[in-house]
Formats: C-alpha cells, structure tokens, sequence
C-alpha cells in the first residue's frame, strides 16, 4: 500500500492556496501483487544438463526447484549434485507422480523440463498434463513421429509444450540469420568442429541444411554433381554441403559460409560448455506457461522478424487479417480460399496442400512493388515482401510461411508461388523474409 499526502488550503472563492497548509489530501493506491513463482521439475536432472539446469533455475528470479526426477542418486540433495554450495532440501526421486501431485495440491504454476530419453518423453507430457503442468522437452534425438503424437494430444488438451531442437539463443540466431542470408547467397557450405565423433553430421548442421533449403535457391550448381569425398556431404537435394572436422579437446563450433561475386559472408556459433542452454531454457520455462498448444523450436519465443503464430487453426486467418488492417483497398482483393487453406491444420501426417499459384499471383500481381515469380519450392507455401512509394501499398510487410509438419515430415514437392522483393523506386525496402509459422 502506497499513500501520497499534501498540504492545502482552500480559499472561499474555492481555489488552493498552497501557502498555508490547513488541510491534507491523501490518496492511496494498492500496488500490484507480484507474479506468483513458477515450479519447476527437472526430469534427468543427475545429467550434466540437469546439474547445470538446478542452479539456473535456483537463481533465476521468480522460480524456484521443486523436484528433481532422475533414476540415479537417489536421495541425495539436488543442490549437492548441482554443486551449489548450499543445499536446496530437496533431495532427487524417481516418482514423477508423487511430485506432480504436490504441486498440483498447492495450485501454483507449475512447469515440468524433461531432459530424459525419446522414448520417455510422451509418458512425461501426458502425466504432466494429467496435473496441470506444462512441459518442456529438450531432447535431441526426439522422433518426429512422437512430436506429432505431442502434438496432437496437447491440441486436444489445451495443455503447452516447447519441443526444442536446441536450447541456445545463439545457435537460434544463427540459423535466423542463416535463413535470410540464403535469399541472396547461391553458394553455401556449413562446416562443424567437435570434440567427439558421435551423431556426424551433427543436429545442428541437418536442422540449418533443412531451414535453408525448399525455399527455391540450388546452392553450388557448379559442382553439384561432384562425388569427391574431400567435398563433404550433401543434405538435402538444394546442394547444401556440410563438412565435419573431429578433434578431442576442439570446441563445439558451427559456422556458415555464404559466398557472392566479390565477398564471402561468414555465420559463426561457438559453444565452450554447456552453460550456453541456460538462458534459452530460463525463457522458455516463462513462456511455455502461457501456452495452450505445442511449439516446435525456441525461436518462436524470440519473435526475431515478423509474426509468430502456434494456434494452426487459426494461422491463416490471423495473416490475412493483419494483410486486411494494413490498407483497406487490398480487403477485396485477398481471394486466397482461406477455406482451403486452413487445411494447412490438417498438415500433421503424409499429407499434402496445394496453393492456387494463378489466384495468389492474380492477388499480389494488383499490389504496386510486387513481382511474382513461379518456381519448384518443396514444402514452402509463400515468401512475400511487399512494398512502395504509394502511401496505399503495405510498405515494409513481409510475410514467409513455411510448411512446418514437425520439419522434414513434409516432404511434397509441389509447385508454390515465389514472390520476391520488387524494385520499390526510392521506397525503403522490405524487410527481409523470416518469419516462420510452425504448424504444431
């Protein structure tokens, strides 16, 4: 409770005379309750993952360790294994239920960070959804068949998930900044150091090869067809190479190399331990509280360029909207079937969207600053960037939407619409295309 007090005297005529204090005016306000603090339980938490994951969240303001699931240690105290020097009276269980339960029992915010194995991680969400919590998986080698069956389960329950292929801002941002240089790079090669030769080529360089291809750009056509071994791996059918270096003791390294007519353009991510996931899994527990569905991929939450939409049912409908409040004269113009759209919803399986090219091109082709050109991009429903030196045109809109059935399900290859940057005459150019909408 704050109070205010000032002194005034009031004249007859009814005016404040400020020079004699007869009377006092108080004014009270009742400050606002602060954020109830988030619960967290860390399944795997005797991992170096875990230990590190204890004394993040132990630290972190607004949360607080309430369980810590693991197979191992039994008993001991979580902040012992952690390696805090104060322990948290908390000691590590191997009954997720019994943990679940008293913090249901409480009815505080609870959030479940499974760091378990693949084939744990469905029983995990569930059970957690059972009492109301919501998950956080971080769990590389997730099969993307069990992402679907997440998927679908906590559509169906109203419960949030984040599925995260990688934990680290940095490792997000690079493959953000991966994506729009690809639309202006046709040569590309990744290149990888680590300190151990398991899973090669790693994660990190399949999920950036996957995020730069099917978006209309064959990389390296001069030696595409080249089997020399020393030229590296293919991911892919868009070109995109990826070479693997292994020496014990070598940091985890990940770098990009775009290359033009006259400059090389380089992307760099080094890890040097695995601190470097404690900022991303501290944003994503704040996050993932407000979820009602599953998200695939932590850069949903860092909202880089453009818009972010998890709701698959209502995704296009939320475009066009935002399309329709930019300019008035365009509402009679967007004949896309937004009905047969939505079945982008639907996009969870095998199955395959067809875009109408002549009704999107004969739309966008009435917009000033726009070009429109056809091409074979598999997977990928548009890439649009509109503007002008109209005050009428969307100067500056951009929008990109991938087909993103938990990436690579969607394999089709069907022909898309590619719409690309127009000459905007003096216009500030559009920005570049990089948002992403994930269908889970």
């Amino acid at each position: 409770m704050a109070t205010l007090c000032h002194s005034v005297h009031t004249r007859a005529s009814g005016k404040i005379d400020r020079r004699n204090a007869a009377a006092k005016v108080f004014c009270s306000t009742q400050m606002p309750p602060s954020q109830s603090t988030i619960k967290v339980v860390i399944i795997g938490a005797t991992k170096e993952i875990g230990r590190m994951a204890i004394g993040a969240v132990s630290k972190a303001r607004g949360m607080e360790l309430a369980g810590a699931i693991d197979s191992q240690c039994i008993g001991l105290d979580a902040g012992e294994i952690s390696g805090m020097e104060e322990a948290l009276e908390i000691p590590v269980l191997n009954d997720l239920t019994m943990v679940l339960g008293s913090i249901a029992q409480s009815r505080a915010t609870g959030v479940v960070v499974d760091f378990s194995e693949p084939s744990t991680v469905y029983d995990n969400v569930k059970q957690a959804a059972a009492f109301g919590l919501n998950s956080v998986v971080y769990v590389p080698k997730i099969e993307l068949d069990t992402v679907t069956e997440l998927s679908a389960f906590c559509e169906k329950a109203s419960m949030g998930c984040l599925v995260a292929p990688t934990l680290s801002i940095g490792s997000v941002l690079l493959q953000q900044a991966a994506i729009q240089a690809s639309f202006h790079y046709s040569n590309v090669e990744i290149m990888e150091s680590r300190p151990n030769p398991s899973d090669l080529p790693s994660q990190d360089a399949i999920q950036i090869a996957n995020n730069i291809s099917d978006l209309g750009q064959i990389y390296n056509r001069e030696d595409m067809d080249s089997d020399n071994p020393a030229r590296g791996q293919i991911l892919g059918e868009d070109g995109v190479r990826v070479h693997s270096m292994v020496l014990p003791g070598l940091a985890s390294s990940t770098s990009i190399n775009f290359s033009g007519p006259g400059e090389i353009y380089t992307l760099r991510h080094d890890v040097t331990n695995v601190q470097c996931l404690m900022p991303g899994l501290i944003l994503a527990i704040r996050k993932v509280v407000r979820l009602k569905n599953l998200i695939y991929g932590l850069e949903k939450f860092l909202t880089l360029v453009g818009i972010f939409i998890s709701n698959t049912k209502s995704k296009l409908d939320t475009i066009f909207d935002t399309v329709r409040k930019q300019s008035e004269k365009l509402k009679s113009r967007i004949r896309l079937e937004v009905g047969k759209m939505q079945k982008l919803a639907l996009l969870l399986g095998r199955r395959r969207l067809r875009c109408n090219s002549a009704t999107l091109r004969s739309f966008l082709g009435t917009v000033r600053g726009v070009r429109v050109r056809s091409g074979r991009i598999p997977g990928v429903a548009a890439a649009a960037a509109v503007g002008g030196g109209s005050r009428r045109s969307i100067a500056g809109l951009v929008f990109h939407i991938e087909c993103w059935a938990t990436p690579p399900l969607l394999a089709a290859s069907d022909e898309w619409p590619q719409l690309l940057p127009g000459e905007f005459g003096g216009a500030a150019p559009a920005a570049a295309a990089a948002a992403k909408f994930c269908l889970l």
